[in-house]
């Protein structure tokens, strides 16, 4: 039976820990409430495909992207995100009336994968309130406030990835294996690849770790259950042709073993290297730092990183397990890993904290805890700066590049809905966002090589290229306008804008529109095609 003494002790540390976290709460309100109140949407292009096929979804059309002529399947990004954005539009259909709420969904998800990371980094040892700091950390990054309160998948897919981990690890240190905890796992871990490809790693992990853990027959079981609830996704992508850059194809190409992105040895070598830099930079979602300082900071992160892992791996933890092989595949991949690591920001700070003694992990937890805290107020200041940025231009963005004012495309996309008819064809690098509008098809009109737009390896091809594809290609008759944004979070954009500008000083294209750094145009004589 417990004394009157420590009764009171627990009481106090509970009205402590509320106390904490409803200060918490109060200093982040703002740059999220802010967030989530602006009405920008397919800024990012992946937030207005999703929202794009959602509506497909809800309206009965299947899997497809309405937005495209042709209105083909969608096989890029897997369905789950969509879907529950879907049943947001079954209730409240009317679009843009209903971005609050569509809105909602990212944070509710965020939520979720915040609390399940603070259970699994206290069942991964580290004492409640260095976890809880961890947590605070990461919420405060403005880059995981944009992608709380944006339409993007990330947020579902960490909190199914953390729940799924957790639920395992707690399994194991319970030894209460059985059918129905494999069948669980098996199920929530494919609800992780059908929300994003990547989620694959965890398919990968899970097995290996049971097979580590002398629990071969569980990690067979799980590996068949998981093969036969994964097979739909598989077989609609098997079975659908998708387009362009919405195929299946980024996940053929997009990596240094296809011979179709990366042919040599050399460049191969130059996406990994990249990508380990730009992994170490990870930090800098969490901590700003002098431009002349972030070379150095990514090298420092990425060797505590390194020997951090060291000491995980030995563990044998299915968590270090999922690290190991989701950072491989996107250390492989060729794209900037920054998105891939936003979702697992809070696993990456416990392996950090791998590098101090046990003993100030535990005695000295506090002052941890602090030290991290402390360390977080730089990026909770710039979340606040482009909090109040984003009340003033509806955009919220992050970083030293800000995004195109939301008013120019509100102006834009009315124009087009007033001087083109509903059969009109925009051509735009955020397609999405211009159906979405003005309802009208839109394509994005260009195909990018992300080994030649971010590993800065001189091709015979440029990045990018305008690429009419003929099931893309509408009559020779139907009206098209071209619009030119300023996308300065794109590494395409100065790309297309030059063969834009070639275009127009070629005569093929003539200004007939402008609002800020947005343009508009129309071929130079009535159904001119733009030629490649």
């Amino acid at each position: 039976m417990s004394s009157p003494q420590t009764t009171i002790t627990e009481l106090l540390k509970h009205r402590s820990g509320i106390a904490w976290l409803l200060l918490a709460i109060s200093v982040l309100a703002y740059p999220y409430a802010v967030s989530l109140s602006t009405p920008a949407v397919g800024l990012y292009h992946d937030d207005g495909i999703y929202l794009i096929t959602a509506k497909a979804i809800a309206s009965g059309d299947g899997y497809r992207l309405m937005n495209l002529p042709g209105e083909p399947a969608q096989t890029k990004y897997p369905p789950m995100f969509a879907f529950v954005l879907a049943l947001v539009l079954r209730v409240t259909p009317e679009f843009p009336a209903n971005t609050f709420w569509l809105k909602v969904v990212p944070l509710f998800f965020a939520l979720i994968w915040l609390y399940l990371s603070y259970h699994l980094l206290r069942a991964m040892g580290l004492a409640s309130v260095i976890a809880a700091a961890c947590v605070f950390a990461v919420a405060s990054s403005p880059a995981i406030i944009f992608l709380s309160t944006s339409l993007l998948s990330e947020t579902l897919f960490a909190a199914l990835a953390m729940g799924t981990i957790l639920f395992l690890e707690r399994t194991h240190k319970n030894d209460s294996f059985n059918w129905t905890s494999v069948a669980i796992a098996a199920g929530l871990a494919v609800a992780v690849v059908n929300t994003r490809m990547i989620g694959l790693s965890l398919i990968v992990a899970i097995p290996l770790w049971l097979w580590l853990c002398q629990r071969k027959k569980w990690a067979v079981w799980f590996s068949v259950l998981a093969g036969v609830l994964v097979t739909p996704w598989i077989w609609w992508v098997a079975t659908h042709r998708g387009v362009g850059y919405y195929t299946v194809a980024p996940y053929t190409n997009w990596h240094i073993f296809s011979p179709n992105v990366a042919p040599t040895l050399y460049q191969k070598f130059q996406v990994v290297l990249g990508n380990m830099l730009m992994s170490g930079n990870s930090a800098s979602m969490l901590w700003r730092a002098p431009d002349a300082a972030v070379p150095f900071m990514a090298l420092l992160f990425g060797g505590v990183l390194a020997v951090g892992g060291l000491i995980c791996i030995r563990q044998r933890s299915l968590l270090s397990c999922f690290v190991l092989t989701y950072v491989g595949i996107a250390i492989c991949w060729v794209w900037p890993p920054y998105r891939f690591l936003a979702v697992i920001l809070p696993v990456l700070l416990w392996i950090a904290l791998q590098v101090l003694p046990a003993k100030i992990l535990t005695s000295g937890a506090r002052g941890v805890a602090f030290g991290i805290v402390l360390l977080s107020v730089p990026m909770l200041t710039e979340s606040y700066r482009s909090a109040y940025h984003a009340s003033q231009h509806g955009v919220f963005s992050f970083g030293m590049v800000e995004a195109e004012p939301w008013s120019d495309v509100q102006n834009v996309t009315e124009w087009v809905r007033n001087n083109t008819p509903p059969s009109c064809l925009i051509v735009a690098n955020l397609d999405p966002l211009y159906h979405l509008y003005t309802g009208r098809k839109a394509l994005r009109g260009f195909e990018a090589n992300p080994f030649g737009l971010f590993y800065a390896s001189p091709l015979a091809t440029p990045p990018t290229g305008i690429r009419w594809q003929t099931d893309l290609v509408a009559p020779e008759n139907q009206p098209l306008v071209v619009v030119r944004s300023p996308d300065p979070n794109f590494a395409e954009s100065p790309h297309v804008d030059a063969e834009i500008e070639a275009r127009i000083r070629s005569g093929q294209l003539h200004l007939v529109y402008e609002s800020g750094k947005f343009q508009v145009f129309r071929p130079h004589l009535d159904g001119e095609r733009i030629s490649p």
